[in-house]
């Protein structure tokens, strides 16, 4: 059986949202993963990982 998880990514600077998809559960659970997308990342480098 094949679950995920949908999650989003605020930046509370801009008000931006990083939507995306996660299948592994010990990764979900973990309170500072944000995402892996490349936008995101860029996002997370310039603005620090506080203001998401």
């Amino acid at each position: 059986m094949n679950y995920g998880y949908i999650y989003y990514s605020k930046n509370k600077v801009n008000g931006k949202l990083y939507i995306g998809k996660v299948t592994s559960r010990q990764l979900f659970h973990k309170p500072s993963y944000k995402g892996s997308g490349t936008d995101l990342m860029k996002a997370l480098k310039e603005y620090g990982s506080e203001k998401f």
